[in-house]
């Protein structure tokens, strides 16, 4: 039930505005909440396409009269502002789906965890892998001096 609390009261905090989500969220890390990594998670997306819808905002800007009253500062504050909450609403429901990709990556536990050194080779290219690269490049020179690739020039010859 504590569980649903603390969800509730992140549901609650999720206003990009309000600087006390952080503490909740911190408050709910300490407590050892599952569901913080998924918020975090979020919460970078929302991050990710309010950097994107401002430099969607900035192309068009480019483009405006500059003697428009939509091009004012004043309106280019509260539209930011906007963004930066669209952005989050955006998010929430899903979004692009960077959260859940997040989630799966930073969410591991120690026994689904495989080093880096286990899944790539050293570099060295394992027999299968140089007969391939063989095969490749012996079928290249084939194509390269077949008589069916000439230059242009060559075939008016």
């Amino acid at each position: 039930m504590e569980s649903l609390s603390t969800k509730s009261q992140l549901d609650m905090a999720r206003n990009v505005h309000d600087m006390g989500s952080i503490n909740k969220m911190r408050e709910a890390i300490a407590s050892g909440d599952e569901t913080v990594l998924q918020e975090a998670a979020q919460q970078f997306e929302a991050i990710f396409v309010q950097m994107m819808l401002k430099s969607m905002r900035k192309a068009q800007d480019a483009l405006a009269d500059e003697n428009s009253p939509f091009n004012s500062q004043q309106v280019k504050f509260y539209r930011d502002m906007h963004d930066q909450q669209l952005a989050t609403d955006l998010t929430s429901g899903g979004g692009l789906g960077l959260a859940d990709v997040i989630v799966k990556q930073l969410g591991q536990t120690e026994d689904s965890y495989t080093p880096a050194s286990v899944i790539r080779s050293d570099g060295d290219l394992s027999s299968l892998n140089r007969n391939r690269v063989y095969n490749v490049a012996e079928a290249q020179d084939i194509a390269l001096s077949s008589q069916s690739i000439r230059s242009p020039s060559a075939q008016k010859d």
